[in-house]
């Protein structure tokens, strides 16, 4: 029997989903097309009598039991026995439109310049519901692909992708090191090679659960995908894309131990540190920065200023590095160059009081008070509380409007 998709099930404790899981993959409008592979990671439920039994009636699933290992050692498994032209994982707690697999297979098999397809699931947080009958209350509407969104760590690919299996020969496997971010690595190495497409259809359940892999080992989670956006980011990968991800830890935790360094005044071993890991990864913005910073501490502003001024020609929307040079430049009397590196760092960094409180008394001291007020009311939506931006907006208004006047007056007293 030639199969046109392989679904893959990886299973663990899940009992209580493997039937709904199994009965909502055969009632997929591609039929005897697809190929249900089960990989049963050393569960300890009964996960393996209800799939035998189904086996007796369908002959197109396959069951395997292996030890205990993460989901990305079960899927590589499953591939690895997969004989469908296209792959999916099919994971036990969600659900398919019934003719889910028949428009993501044919939008692939109609457009080769495709390796991935993804479509928009909705989200429910009952178990066991149909996507015909359920209770969702929100939806995944995902995102366009966009190699440079995927690799600055916004992972839109969802939960129901379907790609080729072909591409396994060129970019091998997942990596089953990962507890909750093989995928996300994956598709970012994937994405070197080949283009993505979003179908902007609802063509799936997603079961929101606190207890899955990926929402309680949220630690994990942080660590993993730091470790592939350092790794792949297009800044540094010509130097790192080869990199173990035991290296990319590693260096990672070098360059927090230069943090550490510097925040307990070891400047001269912070330098010496980041001097070294520049050795190996040139121009790095974090070791460059830290390096810049602690000249900065030693009083040794030159070399500081250049040190700052080369991370900017390489990284041109490093916030923290415009936001020094911007203070430097106001306090050496550049105050044009200052005003324009400061409200460049502001529109990167929508979130930095300090930069914006900067930019608003940069402008007052300039002689542009209209402008300091939009900036002072900017601080106030990050921190309702700050007194000095209040302070400054009662006395723009003091002569100008009396009902703002008593406003910011009753926000310094309350």
């Amino acid at each position: 029997m030639e199969y046109l998709v392989s679904a893959i099930v990886s299973t663990y404790n899940a009992e209580r989903f493997i039937k709904g899981r199994l009965d909502d993959l055969l009632s997929q409008t591609i039929g005897k097309k697809l190929e249900i592979i089960v990989i049963d990671s050393g569960s300890t439920q009964n996960e393996a009598e209800i799939v035998k039994a189904y086996q007796h009636y369908h002959s197109n699933i396959y069951y395997l039991r292996t030890e205990r290992e993460t989901v990305y050692g079960a899927w590589n498994r499953g591939i690895e026995l997969a004989s469908g032209k296209y792959i999916t994982n099919a994971n036990t707690d969600d659900r398919l439109r019934k003719d889910a697999y028949e428009i993501l297979s044919s939008y692939l098999e109609e457009h080769t310049e495709y390796a991935l397809v993804y479509p928009d699931v909705l989200i429910t947080k009952n178990e066991n519901e149909t996507f015909e009958i359920n209770s969702s209350d929100g939806m995944f509407k995902l995102n366009d692909h966009d190699r440079e969104t995927l690799i600055n760590g916004l992972c839109y690919i969802g939960p129901m992708p379907m790609w080729r299996r072909s591409v396994h020969e060129k970019v091998g496997f997942f990596d089953s090191d990962f507890i909750t971010s093989g995928d996300f690595e994956f598709w970012v190495k994937l994405s070197e090679f080949f283009e993505f497409k979003k179908i902007n259809q609802l063509l799936g359940l997603y079961l929101k659960r606190n207890d899955s892999i990926e929402h309680s080992n949220q630690e994990a989670k942080f660590l993993e995908n730091t470790a592939i956006k350092f790794k792949y980011a297009l800044s540094r990968s010509q130097f790192t894309k080869n990199w173990s991800f035991d290296k990319v830890k590693s260096f990672l935790t070098q360059i927090t131990f230069c943090s550490h360094l510097q925040t307990h005044g070891k400047l001269d071993e912070c330098i010496e540190k980041c001097n070294i890991l520049l050795e190996e990864l040139p121009l790095e913005s974090d070791i460059l920065y830290l390096k810049a910073t602690s000249y900065y501490r030693k009083k040794q502003y030159p070399i500081a200023i250049k040190l700052f001024e080369l991370l900017i020609e390489t990284n041109p929307n490093h916030s923290p590095t415009l936001n020094n040079l911007a203070v430097w430049y106001w306090a050496n009397r550049e105050k044009k160059k200052a005003v324009q590196l400061m409200k460049t760092c502001c529109e990167l960094d929508t979130n930095n009081e300090n930069a914006r409180f900067n930019l608003a008394e940069m402008y007052l001291n300039i002689g542009k008070p209209d402008s300091a007020m939009i900036w002072f009311k900017d601080v106030l939506n990050i921190n309702y509380n700050n007194i000095e931006a209040i302070k400054a907006l009662r006395a723009y208004y003091q002569k100008r409007d009396p009902v703002l006047t008593e406003y910011y007056n009753d926000l310094l007293i309350n």
